[in-house]
């Protein structure tokens, strides 16, 4: 019997829940929750992708934002989103550094309504992931609306959520609590396309959470409170201990290992829990050998769960053996994560 390795099942070192890869079209410096930086967003100090902003002294030659006109307001522009108040800012009024963030509209970018009608609106704060801090941002925002699922009410309004200020993934600024207002970020424009102001958005300032972008990643095994709590999502599977997790989250390496489930994956608990960071309890499995208790909701167990002991797992698990007793290779149970082996 072999279990066809028993590939990372999201747990790969390295490899989070939610690090499946973003396009530069959707990571403003990584995203509410993602903060990879696929475009060139938050570097090692945290801030907002100085290189190509128009912040600093206007040395440089390049593109930058220029203020606003004084009547740009939400009822001089169209509605753009459905979810919330939002309206369709013209190109040239929305920083570069939001753009990757915001949805397209005609001939601009679908800008929540408070960012508009206040040039100097800062989101207001909430208790994020694990009372984390974070910002209350409107459901227009695609991302937020796409994470939906595992973001908090908070103390937001009802067309709002609260997005971390640093992704609890990887302890890297998510970038949610860097959004600027229309015309923000870039100064006036000079002659050769400088920025002839101070307060671009590659100040090394940055935004909330910016200064987080030296700490320590998630330990493994991770201890403390859930990363994401599984019983805000919905049950899956008939053994239980799995929940459903939207499929956006779950690395695609990863995706032929679960069961599918509506808009996901169906993932074991412990693993949603920790983000992956998590060794499976040791067990004793066939003929007495080592062993790894792993959920019966994921496909390969559930197919030989009758050959395979529940020995001292949880009564959802079945205790699958490191090495086949059949040719004694590696099945791959005892190698997820960071688990020695």
């Amino acid at each position: 019997m072999r279990l066809k390795a028993l590939p990372a099942l999201l747990l790969a070192a390295g490899v989070s829940l939610a690090a499946y890869g973003c396009s530069a079209s959707n990571d403003i410096n990584g995203t509410p929750l993602l903060a990879q930086g696929d475009d060139g967003g938050a570097g090692d100090d945290g801030g907002t992708n100085a290189s190509s902003s128009g912040g600093g002294s206007g040395s440089s030659g390049g593109s930058c934002t220029p203020a606003p006109p004084p009547n740009l307001n939400p009822s001089t522009l169209p509605s753009c989103c459905t979810v919330g108040a939002a309206h369709c800012v013209p190109t040239e009024y929305v920083p570069s550094a939001d753009q990757a963030a915001l949805a397209s509209c005609s001939g601009g970018y679908c800008v929540p309504d408070p960012f508009i009608s206040n040039p100097n609106y800062t989101p207001p704060s909430c208790n994020a992931f694990n009372n984390t801090p974070g910002v209350c941002l409107s459901l227009c925002v695609p991302q937020v609306e796409q994470y939906k699922s595992i973001l908090t009410q908070s103390t937001c309004a009802a067309t709002e959520l609260c997005a971390p200020c640093t992704n609890p993934l990887t302890k890297m600024p998510s970038g949610a609590c860097e959004f600027q207002s229309p015309g923000k970020g870039g100064g006036q424009c000079s002659a050769d396309g400088g920025a002839s102001g101070s307060g671009g958005s590659g100040s090394s300032s940055g935004g909330a959470g910016s200064g987080d972008a030296g700490t320590a990643p998630l330990a493994c095994p991770y201890e403390g409170p859930p990363i994401i709590d599984p019983s805000t999502l919905p049950a899956c599977g008939t053994a239980g201990g799995a929940h459903c997790l939207q499929a956006a989250l779950v690395p695609m390496a990863m995706q032929s290992q679960l069961a599918t489930c509506t808009g996901g994956f169906c993932v074991p608990d412990v693993f949603i829990e920790s983000a992956g960071n998590y060794i499976p309890s040791t067990c004793s499995s066939l003929d007495g050998a080592e062993g790894r208790c792993l959920n019966e909701n994921i496909p390969q167990v559930s197919q030989q769960e009758s050959m395979l002991p529940q020995a001292t797992c949880q009564t959802y698990e079945r205790c699958v053996p490191c090495f086949s007793p059949i040719d004694g290779t590696k099945t791959g149970a005892c190698n997820l994560s960071c688990d020695p082996g």
